[in-house]
C-alpha cells in the first residue's frame, strides 16, 4: 500500500467531516437568523405573540437597526386589545434574543416617536359562567405563557386618551416628553414627564379642564396584567384654567397654578385609593392655600379633606372684575360621598358637608348672581330697609344706625361691598337639598347675620330663617319663596321681633305706655310710635 495515498484518503475524509460540521453550523445559524429576521419577526413573532395576549398586533415595516446589539427598528405599529388600542408612529429598540426561548419580550433602550393610546371602558368582569357551577376559570396558558418587560424607554410626543362607558373621550393627555427607567410589573418603576391634560365633564366626574400643562415626576408599581397597583408622584402646574360644577371657575387669567404630591393605588382595576395628598395652590409666587385629602374613588366615591390658610381674594377678583373683593378661609373641612354627578346622582345619592371658618370678608353684590351662598347673605339684607318702615323705625335714629342703614343701602345698590370681620359655617347636601345647621357673619355695621333653613338645588326653593342685629336691636326675619322671588313673613316677623327684643322693650315700658311729648327724643318718639303701630298691626 502507498502510505502517501492512504494519507490523502485520511485527509479527505477529514475534510469531508469539517465541511459537514461546517455546513451543519451554517445552516442551524442560518435558521437562528432567518428566525430573527424582520419578515420573521413581522410574521411569526408578533402574531404569535398577539395571540398568546388575546390581542392583535400588526406593524406596516420591521427592520434591523443593528445585529450587535440586535436592535429592530419598526414603523406604524399597531396593538389592539378589547381595552388598549396603541399606535407607534416609529421607534426604536433593543431585543434582548437570549430571552424569547424562555417567552420573555425585553426590549431595552427603547426610543418612540409619535404614541397614541385609547383606553377603552373596561367589559364587565363576571366570576362565573353559564355552566361552570360557580368555580372561577383558571387563566389560560396562552395568557400566562409570555411575559413582557421595557428598561430605559424615552417617549416624544405621546398622546392617550380615556372613554367612558358611553365610549366618549373625556380625557386626553399630551406628553411632549416622556422618561422612565423600566416598565415591568413587581418593580417599582420611576417616570418624568413634561405634559398637558384636558378632561370634559361627564355624569361621573364634575371636572371641566381646558387646558393643564405640568411637570411630573413618580414612581409606581404594575401588577401582573401591567395595570396600575400603587403610585407617588409630584406634580408642578402651569396657569390653571378649569371649572368644577359650573359653581367654581379658575380661568386662566387668575393666573393660579398648583404643587401636587399624591400616594395612591388601586386596590381593584376600577378602584382608585388616594392615601395621602397635598395641594399647595399659587397666585405667581404667592402661596394662597393649602389642601390635603384622601378618599376612594370607582363606582362610588367617598372623599374628605381639609383646606388651610385659603385666600380667595385672586379667585373673587376674577369673577367680578374691578371690584375689589377679599376673603380668607383660614381653616374648612369638607366630606363628599356618592355615586355620580348627574342631575339624578345629586338628588338622591350626593352627600356633602362643609365647615369653615372665614375671615375678611368683603364681597361685592354682583356675586349675587354667581353664587348660591352669597344670595342668601344677601335676601335678608335686602328685605332689612322694608322692614324697618313697617316698624315705623326711621333711617334717622341715631348717628350708629343711620350709618348702618345708609351702608345697607350703599350695598344693595352695589356701590359698596358687604363687609363681615368674620364668620363660621356649617352646610350638608343630601337629596338635593342644601342644609344650612349654620352660617354666622360678624361685623361693624351689621352686628351679627344669621342664617338657618334650606335651599332646594333643583328648585331653588327656599325655607329660611335668620337674624339681623343693629345697633343692638334683633331684626328676625323669614323667608319662603325662590332664590331670585324670596318671599319675607313679616307678620311672623313682628312678632318674633317683640319677643327677641323684650329686654330691651322692658327698660322703656314705660316709655312705651305713654303717648309721645316733646321731651322726648327722636330715639324715644319713633320707639313709641313704633309699638303703637306694631300693636295696632297685630291686633
Amino acid at each position: 500500500m502507498n502510505p502517501v495515498s492512504g494519507l490523502s484518503r485520511r485527509k479527505r475524509f477529514s475534510v469531508r467531516i469539517a465541511a459537514v460540521i461546517a455546513l451543519l453550523f451554517l445552516l442551524s445559524a442560518g435558521a437562528v437568523f432567518l428566525g430573527l429576521t424582520p419578515y420573521a419577526i413581522r410574521k411569526i413573532w408578533l402574531p404569535m405573540a398577539a395571540k398568546s395576549a388575546g390581542a392583535s398586533i400588526q406593524a406596516e415595516e420591521i427592520c434591523l437597526d443593528s445585529f450587535f446589539p440586535f436592535r429592530l427598528k419598526t414603523r406604524n405599529l399597531r396593538y389592539s386589545d378589547p381595552e388598549t388600542t396603541v399606535e407607534i408612529r416609529s421607534a426604536v429598540s433593543r431585543l434582548r434574543t437570549g430571552k424569547l426561548k424562555k417567552h420573555i419580550i425585553e426590549l431595552a433602550e427603547t426610543r418612540i416617536s409619535g404614541i397614541r393610546v385609547v383606553c377603552h371602558p373596561p367589559r364587565p368582569r363576571t366570576d362565573r359562567e353559564p355552566g361552570d357551577g360557580g368555580k372561577k376559570s383558571p387563566p389560560s396558558e396562552a395568557t400566562s405563557s409570555w411575559s413582557f418587560a421595557m428598561k430605559e424607554f424615552q417617549v416624544e410626543n405621546a398622546v392617550v386618551e380615556i372613554e367612558n362607558a358611553e365610549r366618549e373621550t373625556v380625557q386626553v393627555w399630551t406628553a411632549s416628553t416622556l422618561k422612565g427607567n423600566r416598565f415591568l410589573t413587581g418593580k417599582t418603576c420611576s417616570l418624568s414627564a413634561e405634559a398637558a391634560v384636558k378632561i370634559r365633564p361627564d355624569k361621573r366626574n364634575p371636572l371641566d379642564i381646558c387646558v393643564l400643562p405640568f411637570r411630573l415626576r413618580g414612581e409606581y408599581l404594575l401588577d401582573p396584567e401591567f395595570r396600575l397597583k400603587d403610585f407617588k408622584i409630584a406634580i408642578k402646574t402651569g396657569v390653571c384654567d378649569l371649572a368644577v360644577t359650573k359653581e367654581i371657575v379658575i380661568p386662566a387669567q387668575a393666573g393660579i397654578s398648583a404643587g401636587l404630591n399624591l400616594t395612591g393605588s388601586f386596590p381593584n382595576p376600577d378602584t382608585l385609593r388616594i392615601t395621602d395628598s397635598e395641594i399647595h395652590l399659587f397666585k405667581g409666587r404667592e402661596n394662597i392655600g393649602k389642601l390635603r385629602f384622601k378618599g376612594m374613588f370607582g363606582n362610588t366615591f367617598q372623599c374628605e379633606g381639609v383646606f388651610t390658610d385659603l385666600n380667595m381674594q385672586p379667585y373673587l377678583s376674577i369673577l367680578v372684575p374691578g371690584s375689589r373683593a377679599d376673603l380668607d378661609v383660614p381653616h374648612a373641612e369638607f366630606t363628599v360621598s356618592g355615586c355620580d354627578f348627574s342631575p339624578e346622582g345629586i338628588r338622591k345619592e350626593l352627600k356633602a358637608r362643609l365647615t369653615a371658618r372665614l375671615e375678611k370678608l368683603s364681597i361685592p353684590v354682583e356675586l349675587n348672581r354667581k353664587s348660591r351662598i352669597m344670595r342668601m347673605i344677601m335676601i335678608p339684607v335686602e328685605a332689612m330697609p322694608a322692614f324697618l318702615e313697617l316698624l315705623e323705625l326711621n333711617w334717622n335714629l341715631h348717628r350708629e344706625f343711620q350709618h348702618c342703614l345708609n351702608s345697607v343701602q350703599a350695598v344693595i345698590s352695589g356701590t359698596q361691598n358687604l363687609n363681615f370681620d368674620r364668620a363660621v359655617m356649617d352646610i350638608a347636601l343630601e337629596n338635593g337639598i342644601l342644609k344650612i345647621a349654620d352660617i354666622t357673619l360678624h361685623g361693624k355695621e351689621i352686628e351679627m347675620e344669621s342664617i338657618q333653613g334650606n335651599l332646594d338645588l333643583g328648585s331653588e326653593k327656599i325655607d329660611l330663617r335668620t337674624i339681623l342685629i343693629v345697633s343692638g336691636i334683633k331684626l328676625p326675619l323669614k323667608f319662603k319663596g325662590t332664590l331670585n322671588d324670596p318671599a319675607a313673613h313679616f307678620k311672623d316677623a313682628l312678632k318674633d321681633f317683640l319677643l327677641l327684643n323684650a329686654p330691651l322693650l322692658k327698660k322703656l315700658e314705660a316709655l312705651l305706655t305713654e303717648p309721645p311729648s316733646d321731651k322726648d327724643s327722636k330715639w324715644e318718639k319713633a320707639v313709641k310710635r313704633g309699638y303703637r303701630d306694631l300693636k295696632r298691626f297685630l291686633k
